[in-house]
């Protein structure tokens, strides 16, 4: 429990997040955490993963997705890494023992853990344990699978029992996250919804600056005015099925054009097949920064992401931002709580490229139906915010605290008035 000892006198809150490495798609929760009046943020990072020249095993190629801009607007400490590998790919990507010291004596309120699939993920659960400090859970959970529901392993059984044991509160990020904990036996009165979520506010904002680029965009392309143009912004590996895209776009080539964004492993097939096939409108605009992808959404008409499977999909609440129909499998975590079909977008089958052609064809054929599900688009994303993942955090941190403390300690530390702003 935590005793009189760790309580600020000034009846603030402290809480440290143990994370793998910068993301920029986290850096926006960070900073809004840090106007949260009452609380005072520590960030610790295990890794340096993506702030130099990395290869990224998953898709094959070198780069560099951010600079030291990401670090900016929160408190943050960078965790000694002994591992060899130096990656959140692998369970030994990221082997951080200054976690332990750092938990055990940072006098910290509560520690937000961001996943369990790496060895310091579970060096963060000692630590907490030995600290006496509530710990809560907000990781990519998801019941769904490629191939079905996998059968649990004896590993997986006992790694379930040792975060319900641990673990104060868990954080689903959306429906398919909370129907994880639930088939793993995790009790309903200690799952909190944190929604996975984007900064809303910079892409919208980017919307409406970018917004007069479409048609120059089109004139750089040769692309006919007014021609829509569909975007894929994704690593072109095969999980993400690029080539299913490129597949079912052939039929609406000459009435449509591809904007495919990301790089990977499937480049070079992708192309081969644009080539030897002859498929007319097509540009590849290969590897871009996060700040890079918004002038291409901003160009675009219709989103397709053919994904065999995503815990979430992060891009499909980007592409909301921006007003646009989002078209993609029923295999995307996402869709359950951010796509409607025949609302907002339109869902099929994972590997189905005819459905994925009709889609398409479905789209680029009527203006008015986009403009329709884009405007759902937008009004859905509104509702799927930051600010509600925040929400979730603070609900999370009281019910933690009320777990741990005795009934004479059991003081509300986190305002209810929640973000400012």
């Amino acid at each position: 429990m935590i005793g009189k000892h760790n309580r600020d006198r000034t009846g603030r809150t402290s809480l440290a997040v143990i994370t793998s490495h910068p993301v920029h798609y986290k850096v926006h929760l960070y900073r809004q955490l840090t106007r949260v009046p009452g609380l005072d943020l520590t960030v610790l990072f295990c890794s340096r993963f993506g702030m130099t020249l990395t290869m990224d095993y998953t898709s094959g190629c070198t780069a560099q997705w951010y600079n030291e801009s990401i670090l900016g607007g929160y408190p943050h400490y960078f965790l000694h890494n002994l591992s060899w590998q130096d990656t959140p790919r692998t369970f030994w990507g990221n082997i951080n023992p200054g976690v332990l010291t750092r938990l055990v004596r940072g006098r910290f309120d509560a520690v937000l853990l961001e996943g369990y699939a790496l060895a310091s993920d579970w060096l963060t659960l000692v630590a907490a344990r030995l600290a006496g400090v509530p710990l809560l859970l907000r990781a990519e959970t998801s019941l769904a699978r490629p191939n079905g529901t996998r059968p649990a392993t004896f590993a997986k059984y006992c790694a379930m029992a040792a975060l319900r044991r641990t673990v104060s509160v868990f954080l689903p990020i959306g429906s398919d996250s909370q129907r994880f904990y639930m088939h793993h036996a995790f009790p309903e009165d200690r799952l909190v919804l944190s929604p996975y979520s984007v900064d809303n506010e910079f892409y919208e904002a980017e919307a409406v600056r970018l917004a007069p680029e479409r048609e120059a965009f089109r004139a750089r392309h040769h692309f006919p005015a007014g021609l829509p143009i569909i975007l894929f912004v994704g690593k072109l590996i095969p999980r993400k099925r690029c080539m299913d895209l490129v597949r079912a776009f052939r039929p609406l080539a000459h009435s449509a054009a591809l904007v495919v964004v990301g790089d990977g492993t499937e480049r070079e097939q992708i192309a081969r097949y644009v080539a030897a096939h002859r498929v007319s409108n097509v540009v590849f605009a290969g590897f871009r920064r996060p700040e890079e992808t918004t002038l291409y959404f901003a160009v675009a008409d219709i989103f397709a992401f053919p994904s065999g499977h995503e815990t979430w999909g992060l891009v499909v609440n980007e592409a909301m931002c921006f007003s646009l129909p989002v078209v993609t499998t029923s295999s995307v975590g996402a869709t359950r709580d951010l796509v409607r079909a025949d609302e907002n977008g339109l869902l099929y089958d994972a590997g189905d490229t005819y459905a994925l052609t009709e889609c398409l064809r479905l789209l680029v054929a009527s203006p008015e139906l986009r403009r329709r599900m884009g405007e759902a688009s937008r009004r859905r994303i509104d509702r799927w915010t930051v600010h509600h993942s925040v929400e979730g955090i603070l609900e999370g941190i009281e019910i933690a605290r009320a777990r741990r403390l005795p009934t004479s300690d059991r003081t509300p530390r986190v305002p209810s008035s929640g973000v400012e702003g």
